[in-house]
């Protein structure tokens, strides 16, 4: 059967070659080797390397925005690839528009303004796009038998108005396309988007195996066929036969996922992703992958680890009350200290109502960005999100509420 695969391989790229022209040998595009690569396809003169850039479309009331960006650089000398999630509420300058989120310009001028935004930003060349609409998504992942994932925590959110229910429990679970969709989809949680952004590289690596499982290798034209009627992209589909013949034996120790370094940031009432345009420069263009994630890691989206508490710690950015409701001594100064020393501001400590909370709990009132706060300070505290509740009464943007877990909220503090 592999045989066999291999020659209905061969006879397909043998009529591609035909179609084409005939302008470049067989050997070329079965067995090709970097030059060959670099003789036909458009690259960095001063890297050598092929940088691609790839959108998730979300049609939204008939408009299209960029829902997922990523930045991919090939270096075909090395054979490694390195992929930057650009977290689509990123803050930059889109031509025409002024200072915008990211994801705004593909709406504003389709992918040639998405291309010349992100270039803008990067100040790296993009040679080719790649744009998939999430409609075609599910067909993608049906295709391929579903992605087997490990959940990292319970995903349940519900709009009604646009149809929209997630409910995938936490643990290993095999996604069909729809629930695939709905995964990498689900932002609700105390890391918004830059959760979402990790599961969706959860989910890449774990597509990345499934691609190159044997009972897909046999279906190869099948799901060949099927990737070009749902991919728009401006790869010629012989420098696309090309780059996946010299890439298919690619180490997944060689393959590196990231998110683009920077901060939330809260201006002029919007929520952005504040670029650290120095980091991402080095990150793209350091021959060194220390501290990045390949495929061969494990398939985790942590939510504990020390760069999601930075993130938690960034996005509060009014002072907040703690509240004792453990009727421990001190306890809330001794909340407020450590809050303090992390660069949180305190306004007010004192005791709650009474003092039989069993668990900590956050309340907040309902001015724009309070809940995303909220919900950040809970994933630092490590306090469950059903104990985030909205308060139209408080005088303060958020509520700490100290219960007899405190233990749990203090030691989250010393990291």
């Amino acid at each position: 059967m592999v045989k066999k695969t291999k020659i209905v391989f061969l006879i397909l790229v043998a009529v591609v070659s035909v179609a084409a022209g005939g302008a470049w040998r067989i050997k070329s595009l079965v067995a090709p080797d970097a030059g060959d690569i670099k003789q036909t396809i458009q690259f960095d003169e001063k890297t050598g390397n092929i940088n691609i850039l790839l959108v998730g479309l979300d049609d939204v009331e008939s408009v299209n925005r960029s829902d997922t960006l990523a930045f991919v650089t090939l270096d075909i000398d090395n054979k490694t690839v390195k992929a930057m999630s650009i977290p689509r509420d990123t803050r930059t300058t889109i031509r025409g528009k002024g200072t915008q989120k990211i994801n705004h310009a593909f709406a504003y001028g389709g992918v040639d303004l998405l291309k010349e935004t992100v270039v803008n930003l990067i100040g790296m060349p993009i040679h080719y796009y790649m744009v998939i609409n999430y409609n075609n998504f599910p067909k993608i992942v049906d295709m391929l038998g579903g992605v087997d994932i490990d959940v990292p925590k319970n995903l349940k959110y519900q709009d009604r108005a646009g149809g929209l229910y997630i409910d995938i429990k936490k643990g290993w679970r095999h996604l069909d396309g729809k629930t695939a969709l709905e995964f990498v989809r689900f932002r609700h949680d105390a890391l918004g988007d830059i959760g979402r952004i990790q599961r969706q590289q959860q989910f890449l690596k774990a597509l990345l195996k499934k691609v190159y499982d044997p009972s897909n290798m046999n279906r190869m034209t099948e799901l060949t066929r099927e990737l070009l009627s749902v991919i728009q992209s401006d790869i010629p589909v012989s420098q696309g036969l090309q780059l996946a013949s010299y890439l298919k034996d690619i180490s997944p120790e060689n393959v590196f996922f990231m998110t683009m370094p920077g901060k939330p940031a809260v201006i002029g009432g919007g929520s952005y992703w504040s670029p650290d345009l120095v980091a991402t420069s080095t990150i793209l263009t350091s021959s060194e992958n220390h501290g990045l994630s390949s495929t061969a890691s494990e398939d985790h989206a942590d939510s504990g680890n020390s760069d999601n508490f930075e993130f938690f710690l960034n996005s509060i950015t009014k002072p907040i009350a703690i509240l004792n409701g453990a009727g421990v001594a001190g306890l809330g100064r001794q909340a407020s200290s450590r809050m303090e020393r992390l660069g949180i501001e305190v306004a007010y400590t004192g005791n709650a109502k009474h003092f039989d909370y069993h668990y900590s709990t956050i309340t907040y009132n309902t001015v724009d960005g309070n809940r995303e706060m909220a919900l950040a300070l809970a994933g630092m505290c490590r306090i469950p999100e059903n104990l985030v509740k909205e308060d139209r009464s408080l005088s303060y943007a958020l509520v700490l509420t100290l219960g007899k877990d405190y233990d749990k909220v203090i030691n989250s503090l010393k990291n």
